[in-house]
């Protein structure tokens, strides 16, 4: 992979398992199993924003920077600038124009319980890692609770 598009991937990913960290577990990413994932108002905002900096920052790559030249080996570079930018307005999109986090009260109440779930079920966990993410998480499910109370407005 082009070194700026790597180093891209990198910082970009490394965001998403920190402010996702259920699915970073889903993905087999431990780093943060002892998180949910803040879901505040204000999280979310900080989210978007830093959502719509990566779009800014892919949009600056250029023809210069072997990304988007089509022949040889550049075309796993276009590939994966394409699913990178795919990646980023998706979450932009389910942040700013779906607003799930302002409609369903389901997120506030599945998103621990899997990230839980993941944990318990997973192989590659000693017992002890486990029961220490899992308390962690448990922790931390009152506070989800309640962002999910502040953030749903009219649920269907």
């Amino acid at each position: 992979m082009n070194v700026k598009l790597l180093k891209f991937a990198k910082k970009y990913y490394e965001f998403v398992y920190k402010t996702s960290p259920v699915f970073a577990t889903f993905l087999g990413i431990h780093k943060y199993d002892h998180l949910i994932g803040d879901m505040s108002k204000e999280s979310i905002k900080r989210d978007i924003k830093k959502f719509n900096d990566f779009k800014k920052e892919i949009l600056r790559f250029t023809q210069d920077d072997g990304v988007m030249v089509d022949p040889g080996e550049r075309m796993k570079d276009k590939i994966d600038y394409q699913l990178l930018k795919a990646d980023i307005e998706t979450n932009l999109l389910m942040l700013t124009k779906s607003k799930d986090w302002q409609k369903n009260p389901n997120i506030y109440v599945e998103t621990p319980l899997m990230g839980i779930f993941l944990l318990i079920s997973r192989d590659s966990l000693t017992y002890s890692q486990k029961i220490k993410s899992v308390t962690a998480r448990l922790n931390l499910y009152s506070r989800t609770l309640e962002q999910g109370k502040d953030n749903v407005k009219n649920a269907p």
